[in-house]
């Protein structure tokens, strides 16, 4: 049902777009990746692809990363370690100084016990700086959450977060640094038998930041750092930690 109105979400979205003819799309592709043998074998796998449609009034920007490894144990026998998927779909329309936003997000986390996080939400975004080499930009949202949980049914949970997102881009010449940050506090979260849980055991935050260096038109190497921070499965196991960090160094393709 989710996967449906994400679908329909989107449809709803292009049809909008397509309404005028100066449509320009613009598809990105990140690889990254990393292999360990030894005294212990390890390979990871790291993919986040892009799309962005947009005409002067309208934009359409689809954000989904997958990250998969695996490490080998005492036996010889290769376990995940972890398996994380993200996705964002974010309409904007522009009205003059503000943006009127639109917002989709959807989680699956193996690490933390995470079948399917999955929230929709609406909010106001305004460019603080925009100029041929800066761009800072601010928006506010509002976000209903539905939360599956590995950990059973119990655990599953409707949450209303204020979602607050920073982004930060800089270009000069061939080299560009951007940074994306998410603090998305739970105002109201209730579990499926009822119980509200405290405002601080279902805080999520998220920050994206990348330098890249363009080595030729459509082709382009960098580093991602990625920080996520989530406290909601912590809480239920203390063994789960609320802050992940990912390093990686990737090839970007400009389709």
């Amino acid at each position: 049902m989710k996967n449906l109105f994400c679908l329909i979400f989107t449809i709803f979205s292009l049809s909008l777009l397509s309404q005028t003819d100066s449509l320009v799309i613009k598809k990105n592709l990140n690889i990254g990746g990393n292999y360990t043998a030894g005294n212990f074998n390890f390979y990871s796998l790291n993919i986040k692809p892009e799309i962005i449609a947009e005409n002067k009034k309208n934009q359409l920007s689809v954000n989904s990363s997958f990250q998969y490894s695996q490490v080998q144990n005492t036996n010889q026998v290769y376990k995940i370690r972890e398996r994380e998927f993200y996705n964002s779909i974010n309409y904007t329309r522009r009205l003059n100084e503000w943006r009127l936003i639109f917002f989709n997000e959807s989680e699956q986390s193996f690490l933390r016990k995470i079948d399917l996080r999955g929230s929709l939400g609406l909010g106001l975004g305004h460019k603080l700086v925009k100029n041929s080499n800066l761009e800072i930009d601010l928006s506010q949202l509002f976000l209903p959450e539905y939360l599956l949980s590995n950990f059973g049914d119990e655990f599953n949970n409707f949450a209303l977060r204020s979602s607050t997102r920073l982004k930060f881009v800089y270009k000069k010449n061939s080299i560009k640094f951007s940074s994306i940050g998410f603090f998305q506090p739970s105002l109201y979260t209730v579990k499926s038998n009822g119980k509200i849980i405290d405002f601080k055991d279902n805080i999520n935050g998220r920050l994206n930041t990348s330098l890249e260096y363009l080595l030729k038109k459509g082709v382009s190497v960098g580093v991602n750092d990625q920080v996520v921070y989530q406290t909601y499965s912590s809480s239920i196991n203390s063994s789960i930690k609320p802050l992940d960090h990912t390093l990686t160094f990737f090839l970007k393709l400009s389709l």
